[in-house]
């Protein structure tokens, strides 16, 4: 442990991006990923007072496994992209379920005559494209109290088919 009072003035004075940062908390660049579909998982909302069942949906993680053409590689240094699980939600209502469709074609598969149970395992292992952003938690902190930043999905096609 280090017992050396830390001179605020100095550390103020100095470049910002001149300290060292704890390797949890380097996060990979925002922008475009080459990625994979590592699995997925049916579920449903928490229940609500107008739909105590919740609203059901199918849950797709993968993992990035190199830069996109908008990401630097050398940017990259020190970050460990299978780390970072990050995933995406279809809800699969009457009214949603032509947005797991157009997913699932964007993966390249023929719809006519498959039903989208025969299909869904056949997504893991599929090559993706995903926009990784970053994302402020409302819900977690530091032990300082202050939001934690993760590496997440965008929120409009945040993951497609290579």
């Amino acid at each position: 442990m280090n017992n050396n009072p830390v001179n605020l003035d100095d550390l103020l004075d100095a470049p910002i991006g001149s300290g060292d940062t704890p390797a949890e908390f380097i996060l990979p660049p925002e922008g475009t990923y080459h990625g994979t579909i590592t699995g997925f998982r049916r579920g449903a909302t928490p229940p609500k007072p107008d739909k105590p069942e919740g609203t059901p949906y199918v849950e797709f993680t993968a993992i990035p496994t190199a830069p996109g053409p908008d990401i630097d590689p050398n940017t990259l240094e020190g970050v460990d992209l299978s780390k970072f699980q990050l995933k995406t939600k279809f809800f699969t209502t009457a009214k949603a379920i032509y947005r797991l469709d157009a997913f699932l074609k964007s993966l390249g598969f023929d719809m006519s005559g498959t039903t989208r149970n025969e299909a869904l395992p056949q997504t893991v292992g599929a090559a993706v494209i995903l926009k990784g952003v970053h994302v402020l938690s409302a819900t977690k902190t530091d032990a300082k109290g202050n939001p934690k930043t993760f590496f997440g999905l965008a929120d409009n096609d945040g993951m497609r088919g290579a």
